[in-house]
């Protein structure tokens, strides 16, 4: 099967991205920094576009470095080619030394963007993503700060990471009433796993609840769907000694549970019967929700891009959609 890159437009924006975005680098790992060039070089080859990073990755490691962001930076200076990509970050996430401290103000986005953009040794981004909520915080003070950003040349459009759908339309409100820029996407866990709630928000990431999928199914808002693989669940939970291999602790950890299982399995015998692989179907199912939805993908190997391509070309029936969500 021969598989090519392709698009899709942000609503509401100029933005035309590949329809997979990835991430490289150390977020709490020890990749190379040459090995992420390597791959980011293939990324772009295949026709991908958009370079997701947040200002908070890599900060968890000895140091508290924004790594992914750096790395980044020392990427663009060397290859001159940060005009090819679509770039993101995001800012106001806890810092993994102080998570007692809430950071989702126009002061603290204000620090984070700044950095970020020196990080990266670009001007502007062309996405900005507030990385968590703050109920507390008055959702009108952060969309002002946004659209300052915008006027200010700083960022071109703007989404939220980890919210609410009341949070989400109320932002939506706001923008309405004022007559300013609002989200125009969303990132939020979402993937074929079942999920283990309670180790995700241990892990301070937020998983796609009913209400947020309605939310988008009614408003086609894009979900830039994060932990897209589930980490590879369903290509190595049928492996010998996947339940003590310790390369899996975060993917039991998060995944592993008696709905995932069945659903692996029915991946696992779908995959036999149309000669594809268990993780090509997972991120194909993504593709096919009511809405719009861009896997965010880790990169580590070269063929996890290829396997996000290949999943662009594969048709789900509805009785195949049906089996691999088996509860």
């Amino acid at each position: 099967m021969c598989s090519f890159m392709k698009y899709i437009n942000i609503p509401d924006t100029d933005l035309i991205i590949s329809h997979v975005a990835a991430s490289f680098g150390p977020k709490d790992g020890d990749m190379d920094e040459k090995e992420s060039f390597r791959l980011i070089d293939t990324y772009a080859d295949k026709g991908g576009t958009f370079l997701d990073v947040a200002n908070v990755y890599g900060r968890s490691l000895p140091g508290n470095l924004p790594r992914n962001e750096i790395w980044l930076g020392r990427y663009f200076k060397e290859r001159q080619n940060r005009h090819k990509f679509v770039l993101d970050s995001k800012g106001g996430a806890l810092n993994p030394w102080a998570k007692h401290i809430k950071r989702v103000t126009p002061k603290d986005l204000a620090l984070d963007l700044e950095d970020s953009l020196k990080n990266l040794g670009t001007d502007f981004l062309d996405y900005y993503w507030v990385h968590v909520d703050d109920p507390s915080e008055p959702v009108g003070e952060i969309l002002e700060v946004l659209n300052q950003f915008c006027k200010e040349g700083k960022i071109r459009y703007f989404g939220c990471s980890n919210w609410s759908s009341q949070r989400m339309e109320e932002a939506n409100a706001y923008a309405k009433a004022h007559g300013i820029k609002g989200f125009t996407a969303n990132q939020v866990m979402k993937n074929l796993a079942h999920p283990n709630l309670e180790a995700i928000w241990a892990d301070g990431m937020t998983y796609i609840t009913e209400d947020i999928e309605a939310y988008h199914i009614r408003t086609q808002i894009p979900v830039f769907a994060y932990t897209a693989a589930a980490r590879g669940y369903f290509s190595v939970v049928d492996q010998p000694g996947y339940d003590q291999d310790h390369r899996y602790v975060s993917n039991r950890t998060l995944f592993d549970n008696t709905i995932s299982r069945k659903r692996a399995q029915a991946v696992r015998k779908l995959g036999d019967e149309m000669g594809w692989d268990p993780t090509q179907i997972a991120i194909a199912y993504l593709y096919h929700q009511h809405y719009p939805v861009v896997p965010v993908i880790g990169v580590t190997q070269e063929q996890e891009i290829e396997t996000a391509i290949k999943a662009m070309e594969i048709h789900l029936t509805a009785e195949m959609l049906q089996a691999i969500t088996v509860e």
